[in-house]
């Protein structure tokens, strides 16, 4: 089980909290993966950046990639602090990857 950094103690990780979520079934069922090895892609790929994340944070990825058509696995878009992991929220950036798929999906 991977340990998910949430802002929040609770008894859960975020990610396993966030596992109910639609949007999470929904990039899970896309992803093609298990629970689990999606849960730790995410942590080595699209949230790496950040030292701690909450589980809204984590729906608020998986929205903006569903939205934009990106891949967060394929570090297309991820998460990133602006200022204090305690204050501030994260923000989505999208990465070189990302522009040029949503570039290229317009003619």
């Amino acid at each position: 089980m991977v340990e998910a950094h949430g802002a929040h103690n609770q008894q859960e990780p975020a990610h396993v909290r966030a596992m109910s979520s639609a949007v999470f079934k929904r990039s899970l069922g896309r992803s093609g993966m298990g629970p689990e090895a999606f849960g730790q892609a995410l942590v080595r790929t699209s949230l790496a950046r950040l030292t701690m994340w909450t589980e809204s944070d984590l729906e608020a990825l998986l929205l903006g990639a569903e939205r934009y058509g990106l891949d967060p696995l394929g570090r297309e878009i991820f998460l990133i602090h602006g200022g204090d992991p305690l204050t501030d929220p994260a923000a989505l950036v999208l990465g070189v990857d990302g522009w040029s798929r949503i570039l290229n999906s317009h003619k």
